[in-house]
């Protein structure tokens, strides 16, 4: 409440015509209705919104390792998307160039393979993300349940 206090003495030291003793105790008094109105009302708020933010991390510690599993997949894609192109691409480049596999053939070769694991990535990497998306709405519906119980959706 020591907001509500300076503002109201920013307030009270802008009128201009109070003294000292009497704008402070003006500030007192001013701020002891304020607290007395709505510090119960206030304190009840911030205690429910506690509780609901406490309920929703258990939410989030009940699907902790479903949320780690998600995570580590997506790394992998990304680790081996990653690891295709930085080392798989150029190896495979290089067998093709000492097997003497003509320039146009090894070309054609080298793009289908690009082709077909990017495709074959971007289909994991889709998977992984509907899945993710799907998990992402059991945590909502669960924590809705929780911590709203007459709004909870069946699954």
């Amino acid at each position: 409440m020591s907001n509500v206090a300076d503002d109201f003495k920013k307030i009270i030291d802008g009128i201009g015509s109070i003294d000292n003793n009497n704008s402070a105790d003006l500030v007192r008094k001013l701020t002891d209705i304020v607290k007395e109105r709505y510090g119960e009302e206030l304190d009840a708020r911030l205690k429910r919104l506690f509780e609901m933010e406490k309920q929703c991390l258990m939410v989030v510690k009940e699907f902790k390792e479903e949320i780690k599993f998600m995570q580590s997949a997506q790394e992998d894609i990304r680790r081996e998307r990653a690891q295709f192109f930085a080392t798989t691409l150029r190896d495979v480049s290089q067998n093709l160039t000492q097997a003497q596999v003509d320039s146009p053939v090894a070309s054609r070769w080298l793009e289908e393979l690009v082709s077909s694991y990017t495709q074959s990535l971007n289909l994991s990497d889709g998977l992984v993300r509907s899945s993710s998306i799907d998990l992402i709405g059991q945590i909502r519906n669960k924590a809705t349940a929780t911590i709203h119980p007459e709004m909870a959706q069946d699954e």
